[in-house]
């Protein structure tokens, strides 16, 4: 909204019948220009546009057939080839997982179908919404595993709260219905029983 506004009182000044806002115009235009930057952004279309390859040397090609080309952090690259792998040699072409990880792209960058509503542990936070989780996860049977987070470390946790505490119910019924299978780099893959 500022910029029209701007530009709008620049117009209106310039074509002002009293001089002294006539004479202040051309102030208001040098204001307006230090306020916009415009040296800032043309140096950064000038880098951008002179840069082979990422600016980031901390990013990774990923070479999914949904994510081809795409870069992505190389920590984050490493966890979706330790699930892809995973999944490829457990999962048939129509099954999927649950995940309590909050890695919800996954999902889409491995062509699963999601079985929940909520991509996130803090999505079913209430204790109603923990309850829909399970019956979800109950019903179907194409959830062959869940991605659980390392413990006792929880780094896949919002806002420093481990999932294990904040959906305490669906971590409950994780550990009756799930068996720790497999371990690889900080992901924990557990197979239902």
């Amino acid at each position: 909204m500022a910029a029209p506004l701007i530009t709008i009182a620049i117009f209106r000044m310039f074509r002002s019948r009293n001089p002294v806002t006539r004479s202040l115009a051309p102030a208001l235009v040098i204001l307006a220009l230090m306020i916009g930057q415009p040296t800032a952004h043309i140096a950064i279309v000038g880098a951008l546009r002179h840069a082979h390859g990422p600016l980031d040397s901390d990013t990774r090609e990923l070479a999914l057939p949904r994510a081809r080309g795409a870069l992505s952090k190389s920590s984050d690259a490493v966890v979706i080839d330790i699930v892809q792998r995973y999944a490829a040699s457990h999962l048939k072409t129509d099954e999927t997982w649950f995940d309590f990880t909050n890695r919800g792209n996954l999902y889409f960058l491995l062509d699963r179908d999601c079985p929940m509503r909520q991509l996130e542990v803090a999505f079913y936070e209430t204790e109603e919404r923990q309850r829909d989780v399970i019956r979800r996860i109950e019903q179907n049977p194409r959830v062959r595993f869940a991605l659980m987070p390392p413990e006792p470390a929880d780094n896949t946790s919002v806002d420093g709260v481990p999932n294990r505490v904040r959906a305490p119910f669906v971590y409950a019924y994780l550990i009756e219905h799930f068996t720790p299978d497999y371990e690889e780099g900080g992901v924990n893959f557990w197979r239902r029983r």
